[in-house]
C-alpha cells in the first residue's frame, strides 16, 4: 500500500540535503510548541522546550553519521 503523505513529502523536499531538512524539523518543531503554549494558555514555555529539544535531537542524530566519524 503507498503511503500518499510519504510521496508528498518525497517531491516537496527532493533537492534539499538532510541537514537542511533537520534545520526545518527543528524550526516546525518549535512553532508547534509555540502554538501548543498558545492553545493552552500556558504561563511557561513547556511545549516550546520539549518539541525543541526532540527537533534538536532528531538534528543531532541525522548529522552524526559513521561517515563523518571516519574521516
Amino acid at each position: 500500500m503507498r503511503n500518499p503523505i510519504r510521496e508528498f513529502s518525497s517531491k516537496l523536499f527532493k533537492g534539499l540535503g538532510k541537514k537542511l531538512k533537520a534545520v526545518l524539523f527543528v524550526l516546525i518543531a518549535i512553532a508547534a510548541g509555540h502554538i501548543c503554549d498558545d492553545y493552552f494558555k500556558a504561563t511557561f514555555p513547556v511545549f516550546k522546550i520539549c518539541f525543541g529539544l526532540i527537533g534538536l535531537m532528531i538534528y543531532i542524530s541525522v548529522n552524526n553519521t559513521p561517515a563523518d566519524e571516519e574521516k
